[in-house]
């Protein structure tokens, strides 16, 4: 009976993919903003949003994250799953090469997406009267979201070289 193992550029993209889907549930955009009034009383607002457009308050009515985070998260998500599912039908699977190779490709991709969509975060423009100050911008969830895409492509492509399919027996000695 064939041994069913997973090798580790594998188990490194299933990782990532648990990762992807924990960054949803992070704040991906935050806004800070503090009014000071006359008699030096300062007043604080704190919201954030996480990769599911959920709002930490519920006034907010702008789309902040959007598909363009869904998208490239689920995309990894699945990802992680077709690496693991890998160990279960080694027989029905790509072969390592072109499981990396479209690994590497639809990495690129949601990074592309992710960087796309932190570009385009809204900025809320507060009043002029210079008595407020705001600062909008990404959060931990947007940070871990582009490290995970950077991470997917990176090892994919590592997985492709042919000095990472050799076994320790195989590799070069330094003598």
């Amino acid at each position: 009976m064939e041994e069913r193992k997973i090798s580790k550029p594998d188990l490194v993209i299933a990782a990532i993919g648990l990762l992807a889907l924990i960054s949803m549930f992070l704040p991906w955009w935050r806004a800070d903003y503090t009014t000071i009034s006359g008699d030096d009383n300062e007043t604080r607002w704190h919201e954030t949003v996480n990769g599911w457009n959920e709002s930490s308050v519920s006034g907010l009515d702008h789309m902040i994250t959007g598909p363009l985070v869904w998208i490239p998260m689920m995309t990894l998500l699945a990802l992680g799953i077709s690496a693991l599912g890998r160990v279960l039908a080694p027989s029905e699977r790509l072969s390592d090469k072109g499981f990396h190779l479209v690994v590497a490709v639809l990495g690129i991709l949601a990074t592309v997406l992710l960087v796309v969509r932190w570009r385009s975060y809204y900025l809320p423009s507060g009043p002029t009267n210079g008595d407020t100050e705001i600062f909008a911008g990404p959060d931990d969830g947007t940070f871990l979201g582009v490290l995970c895409c950077f991470a997917v492509v990176v090892v994919s492509l590592l997985a492709l070289t042919p000095i990472a399919n050799l076994t320790p027996a195989q590799q070069p000695s330094e003598d």
